[in-house]
């Protein structure tokens, strides 16, 4: 009876684990995404990474730099990033204006405007 009860708490524990965080080395960081948004923004920072989803741990697919204009598709929550005064756990999923180079990229590396990103709308999440 020990076993079971200690083999059904392991199980529990492992799954609610699972649930929550960045995604594992072995687990794949491709996600979805649709295009509900026509907001457009530039980049802020050089070397910015668009990646495969919304997490660090996902691959780059390459980098781009400060100015960069891109479209915004739709957003994600994803890992929490702080960088040039703003922290955000929202990633955008963008394609740069001109070619098709696509990814995730947090927020954080956003501007409309001069301006940081406003709140989005529900509409907007991928």
């Amino acid at each position: 009876m020990r076993r079971l009860l200690a083999s059904i708490f392991v199980l529990v524990s492992g799954a609610a684990g699972v649930v929550a965080g960045a995604p594992t080395a072995s687990a794949a960081c491709s996600y979805p995404w649709s295009n509900p948004s026509n907001w457009t923004a530039v980049t802020v920072g050089d070397d910015v990474n668009y990646r495969s989803g919304p997490w660090r741990s996902c691959s780059s697919n390459g980098t781009w730099n400060s100015g960069s204009d891109v479209y915004l598709h739709c957003y994600r929550v994803g890992e929490k990033i702080t960088a040039h005064g703003v922290t955000s756990p929202l990633w955008w999923h963008v394609r740069k204006a001109g070619t098709q180079q696509q990814g995730y990229i947090s927020e954080s590396f956003l501007r409309s405007n001069g301006w940081i990103l406003p709140h989005p709308p529900t509409s907007h999440q991928c």
